[in-house]
């Protein structure tokens, strides 16, 4: 089943249907899914604190994070996105360590 330029709604079924076929894959990409907005909440919560405690790390992590996400240019496929989870994952670390450590 190749994806098409078309109708949002059509793809949207079609998606349904196949993964109504297949529970498990089904099962995968919503934790899969829910892993990542949980990510990516942790790592914006992270940038805030940190932007308000030590704001000259911010100028470190954006310069680095801006360089891995814009190289690869409009081509939108996880392996470009995979050197930049690490850096969403000390971001989200800092999100989620309590304030007063």
């Amino acid at each position: 089943m190749a994806l098409q330029a078309g109708d949002p709604g059509e793809i949207v079924k079609r998606l349904a249907g196949s993964l109504a076929d297949q529970p498990a894959v089904a099962a995968a990409l919503i934790l899969s899914l829910l892993y990542q907005l949980f990510l990516y909440i942790a790592a914006l919560l992270g940038f805030r604190r940190l932007f308000r405690h030590q704001p000259w790390t911010i100028a470190l992590f954006a310069a680095t994070g801006a360089i891995l996400i814009l190289a690869p240019g409009v081509a939108g496929e996880s392996r470009f996105r995979l050197p930049v989870q690490p850096i969403l994952a000390l971001m989200a670390s800092v999100g989620l360590v309590p304030r007063d450590s």
